[in-house]
């Protein structure tokens, strides 16, 4: 009976091996069991001249908070998540006096597809960027 069990337990895995199954829990990808729970990346391309050129934002979501790298540099911005909306401000000083600021506000889209994006806005100063976010 426990031959028969290990037998049958084994043609399983292998079995879910060959299938999508497999090729999901492999892809590296990580995979939301509630929410918008993990990370994502996507083009953050400028809406206006003179603000540089499209870079590759990541994103990490938590239950209700996220933290968004526009430009894979130094600036985070740090947000919270509520109803599939996600709003977040960072503010820092320059110089010593002046103040400046970059703010992120977006919501979770689900395509005909099945497949879910945040899009989003990014606006500093004079500047602003479109946001288009998948799961990575």
């Amino acid at each position: 009976m426990i031959r028969y069990f290990f037998l049958l337990a084994f043609l399983l895995a292998v079995s879910g091996c060959i299938h999508d199954a497999a090729d999901r829990l492999q892809s590296g990808k990580v995979i939301a069991l509630f929410g918008l729970d993990g990370r994502w990346a996507g083009p953050v391309t400028p809406k206006t001249d003179g603000c540089g050129q499209t870079s590759t934002g990541l994103m990490s979501v938590g239950v209700s908070t996220f933290a968004f790298d526009p430009f894979q540099g130094t600036t985070v911005i740090n947000g919270t998540v509520s109803d599939n909306r996600l709003a977040g401000t960072l503010s820092r000083p320059v110089n010593g006096q002046q103040v400046v600021s970059i703010r992120f506000s977006g919501a979770a889209v689900k395509h005909d597809g099945g497949e879910e994006t945040i899009e989003g806005e990014l606006v500093s100063g004079h500047c602003s960027w479109v946001v288009s976010l998948k799961r990575s």
